[in-house]
């Protein structure tokens, strides 16, 4: 809590000149009337209002993402890339044009018997050894 920081803090070599005009009026007023700056109480603003416009943001992106697409983005997928992806297949892609990978990837899909498993386990138990097969991550082809 005290006077205003030096106009070097706020960054005015980066600015657009009428932006920096509007800045300097702004700052010339806050010193003439000896405002005092509490950076504790700016900062709280600051951050609530970021997170205010960030929700904003997102409700807006997810209004236009479901009506264009058809795909809930929050709900459906993890990323950005994973929601495309799914408007994608959704919508655009033509079936059986090309394969596609299960949900849950190919892990225990293979065409492994559990008695063949089974049997590998046991391979592993005798030999002292440790097989990579598909009940326990990916086959090495």
């Amino acid at each position: 809590v005290g006077p205003m920081p030096p106009k070097e803090c706020y960054c005015p070599e980066s600015m657009f000149e009428k932006t920096y005009k509007d800045f300097e009026n702004w700052y010339n007023d806050q010193v003439v009337k000896n405002v005092v700056f509490d950076f504790q109480k700016e900062l709280i603003e600051y951050c609530i209002s970021d997170v205010d416009i960030l929700a904003q943001a997102c409700i807006k992106f997810r209004d236009m993402f479901l009506a264009e697409c058809n795909v809930e983005p929050f709900l459906e997928a993890v990323t950005i890339a994973s929601a495309c992806n799914l408007a994608f297949r959704r919508n655009f892609l033509k079936p059986n044009t090309i394969g596609l990978i299960p949900k849950n990837g190919y892990r225990l899909v293979d065409n492994q018997s559990r008695a063949a498993l089974q049997w590998l386990t046991w391979e592993e138990e005798k030999r002292g050894v440790r097989i990579q097969h598909a009940g326990r991550e990916r086959e090495v082809k």
